[in-house]
């Protein structure tokens, strides 16, 4: 087998893979609704829900949420945050920056993929933050009378 004949096929065969890796992430992506960036000139306002949840309100009224990897302390006590960005977009790695009430910024914190949600899953987020320890209370609940 000749070495050239060899290096073509193990080139094709990376090509093919990288392709297909790529093919993978995009269904996956896809698959779970999420975006790593939003525009943010289509944006219309935010709103805080709680330490870890902000919701990205569109032009046209579409909701996304940003479940943020890890708490981000006073955020749900001021409700309000800054953002700087050069791209034009909102992404997954960018930070934001905790307002308290006199306009200081404060905390930094990253954000986390955007999710599009429908009405029925906002209201679901938003009773679920006021109501935490209900909602497990009643996921247990589920649990205990599901038969064996």
């Amino acid at each position: 087998m000749n070495i050239k004949y060899c290096l073509l096929i193990v080139i094709s065969c990376v090509i093919g893979l990288s392709v297909a890796n790529s093919s993978m992430a995009d269904d996956e992506e896809e698959k779970d609704n999420s975006r790593n960036c939003i525009q943010t000139r289509t944006l219309k306002s935010t709103a805080v829900v709680d330490d870890r949840n902000v919701l990205f309100v569109k032009i046209g009224n579409s909701v996304y949420h940003n479940r943020l990897p890890k708490d981000c302390k006073g955020l749900g006590k001021y409700k309000q945050f800054s953002y700087t960005t050069t791209s034009g977009s909102l992404c997954s790695l960018d930070t934001i920056r905790v307002m308290d009430a006199t306009g200081r910024e404060n905390r930094s914190c990253r954000l986390g993929k955007f999710y599009e949600i429908t009405t029925d899953e906002l209201r679901a987020l938003v009773e679920e933050s006021r109501n935490p320890k209900k909602a497990d209370s009643q996921d247990s609940d589920k649990e205990e009378s599901e038969p064996e």
